[in-house]
């Protein structure tokens, strides 16, 4: 599915606009991987949280298509109009009725979903990081583990009631 390449999309989208907020707040030397990282580490609540709002509607708009398949396989017991052969088959059908517009149904809610997950995700891991002790090259392995880990489940607590509407 396409989950990898929307996380990398926002994981991306979120690290590309925090950089440019950064430069636009601090300028300085974007060659310099200290000070740029320190700038990004001082942007404010706002910042952050249009740069996560960004992230969110990258990893959206990537993932929506294929959440329509996964679900239309996942139910299509449940209706006798509906037989596919497969997510191929589903794609092809779903793009055939409807166009791009059926394969984004649901985009509203998902975009809901993924906005607020995203900031959760970065907000807690943000906050978790800076908490945790930072030491050798293993520790920072292992807090970032931890609080990669803890950003997750948080960000899954609170967004899943909007992921079963979906």
């Amino acid at each position: 599915s396409g989950v990898g390449f929307a996380t990398a999309a926002q994981f991306g989208v979120y690290g590309y606009v925090s950089n440019l907020l950064s430069r636009m707040r601090y300028g300085g030397d974007v060659h310099n991987l200290s000070d740029h990282l320190q700038n990004v580490n001082n942007l404010d609540v706002f910042d952050k949280v249009i740069s996560a709002t960004c992230g969110g509607v990258a990893y959206a708009l990537i993932i929506a298509p294929f959440e329509m398949v996964k679900v239309r396989l996942q139910t299509q017991l449940y209706f006798d109009h509906r037989r596919y052969y497969g997510a191929l088959s589903c794609g092809r059908i779903l793009y055939k009725e409807g166009g791009l517009r059926k394969l984004y149904l649901g985009l509203d809610v998902m975009l809901l979903r993924d906005i607020i997950g995203s900031i959760v995700y970065f907000g807690s891991y943000g906050l978790l990081r800076q908490a945790l002790p930072q030491g050798d090259a293993r520790e920072n392995i292992a807090s970032t583990l931890f609080a990669g880990g803890c950003a997750g489940m948080t960000q899954w607590a609170l967004i899943f009631p909007l992921d079963t509407i979906k």
